[in-house]
């Protein structure tokens, strides 16, 4: 069984995305609780991480919360998830992070705690049924190298990154399984109950 460790004390939060599928920021989408799928992931999050970091243009999230964090912006925007890593492990706010998209309606504490365990590897990745969870993980500052190199060579790819890292896996057990869920299109939302509040 995995060792446990201190967790990084900071949390990054990728919310930078187009959602060009969605039609409306992602951040702003509103569960049945109330809450924006933001807030949602913020609230589970902050449990496991002492502060919290929102990386990319910010569209959509509430101003308190936003107040709440430190944001960082995309040095390169519109270059996906690859551009926010480059932008989050320049910073030098830490030397380490705990990262996940703002969709993860269903995520839990118990979620962003699996990647608290004390395994080899860099990054350290969530994997189910053999599917890599590329951008839920545990990312070092020393990647960015690597991050680097390839954004010269416009591999824009984090599954790339991966493949020529030495990441470690944490399985995410069945009894977790659904907390990975998310949503990409309007015609996602009636699949999840947790989806019917609207935008805020």
């Amino acid at each position: 069984m995995p060792k446990k460790f201190n967790p990084p004390r900071t949390g990054a939060i990728l919310c930078g995305g187009e959602s060009s599928r969605m039609g409306t920021p992602k951040t702003a989408v509103r569960l049945v609780s109330g809450l924006t799928m933001i807030e949602h992931v913020y609230l589970a999050l902050s449990q496991v991480c002492q502060r919290i970091v929102f990386v990319g243009h910010a569209q959509g999230i509430p101003p308190a919360l936003l107040n709440r964090g430190r944001h960082i912006t995309d040095e390169i925007p519109g270059i996906g998830p690859l551009g926010a890593l480059d932008a989050l492990l320049s910073s030098g706010i830490d030397r380490e992070y705990l990262v996940t998209p703002c969709d993860l309606f269903r995520a839990t504490p118990a979620l962003y705690r699996l990647l608290t365990a004390e395994v080899e590897g860099s990054p350290l990745l969530l994997r189910r049924d053999g599917r890599i969870e590329p951008l839920i993980g545990r990312y070092q500052a020393d990647l960015l190298p690597m991050v680097r190199g390839q954004l010269a060579r416009r591999e824009l790819s984090v599954h790339r990154l991966v493949e020529v890292c030495m990441p470690g896996y944490i399985e995410v057990p069945d009894y977790m399984a659904e907390t990975l869920g998310n949503a990409n299109s309007p015609q996602d939302l009636p699949r999840y109950p947790e989806l019917t509040g609207g935008s805020a």
